[in-house]
């Protein structure tokens, strides 16, 4: 059984024709469930950063879209700034970073501080996340990757030792779990004052779709799932989801649907969207 996971946007499309089963984050569904998230933490506004390159992208500017019409249903303002383009500019990181790390203060100065902040590209995070906390902001992580980078800027140490050590007397470390990091994550948001401003997916979707697509694989083998190609026992996906997800220690929801496409539900093609953990609420 071919098994493929990954985030929501296009990837190798051979493998794709090849696989018995695809798990997709459905980032149209991330774009919708991300206003709703800013809206429930206070957001009036919700300020979109991106450059033409990337909305180029079909998923990233079907993304946009369901957030422009989400905002729009929940009775927010939705604004799209366009940024420098990375790839474009003399010092491509260091000019991105600059930029949104100084316009950010302004908009929340012209905008108001409940304004949730939002960056289609991984180079925006760091300076989206400190400017954010700066200004007293709302920032919603749209991936649990970027917890990481949550984690850096507070200076959360995400690496503890074990109390062993190699041959070469190098001590052993052990990355924190899920439920560690969120609890770490939560601590030092409290600490400093911004309970409830501040929110990321509980758990890694990249991780889950890979674990419970070979969790999925083994039922296969075992002859507890449908073998016909492109049947899926969504159930029993949904199952082992949560069964992965309560073994992580986190409480967090999984949705899981198959996609349609021009009205033919495809049932090996997965979408998923992990719910939102909310930093320092307790």
């Amino acid at each position: 059984m071919w098994v493929k996971g990954s985030y929501g946007w296009p990837g190798d499309v051979e493998a794709e024709i090849r696989s018995d089963l695809i798990i997709r984050t459905d980032i149209q569904h991330l774009g919708e469930q991300y206003v709703v998230q800013a809206v429930s933490m206070g957001a009036d506004t919700i300020v979109h950063y991106s450059f033409p390159r990337h909305m180029a992208v079909p998923a990233f500017a079907a993304r946009r879209n369901a957030m422009r019409a989400a905002a729009e249903r929940e009775g927010i303002g939705f604004i799209e700034l366009e940024t420098i383009d990375p790839v474009q500019t003399v010092w491509p990181h260091a000019s991105l970073t600059m930029f949104v790390a100084q316009d950010l203060p302004r908009q929340v100065e012209r905008l108001g501080v409940n304004t949730a902040f939002f960056g289609t590209d991984y180079n925006m995070q760091i300076p989206l996340i400190t400017q954010t906390i700066a200004t007293g902001a709302i920032f919603v992580l749209p991936y649990s990757f970027l917890t990481e980078y949550l984690a850096e800027v507070l200076g959360v140490v995400t690496e503890i030792p074990t109390g062993e050590y190699d041959d070469f007397r190098v001590p052993i470390l052990r990355r924190l779990t899920q439920s560690e990091l969120l609890l770490a994550i939560d601590e030092s948001v409290s600490d400093m004052g911004m309970p409830g401003r501040i929110s990321s997916p509980a758990a890694s979707d990249i991780g889950i779709w890979t674990m419970i697509g070979s969790m999925y694989a083994i039922e296969w083998l075992r002859g507890n799932v449908p073998r016909e190609r492109g049947v899926i026992d969504i159930d029993t996906l949904q199952r082992l989801v949560n069964q992965h997800v309560a073994e992580l220690g986190v409480d967090a929801y999984v949705v899981l649907n198959p996609f349609t496409h021009d009205g033919e539900i495809m049932e090996h093609y997965v979408l998923g969207f992990i719910g939102f953990h909310v930093f320092g609420r307790g």
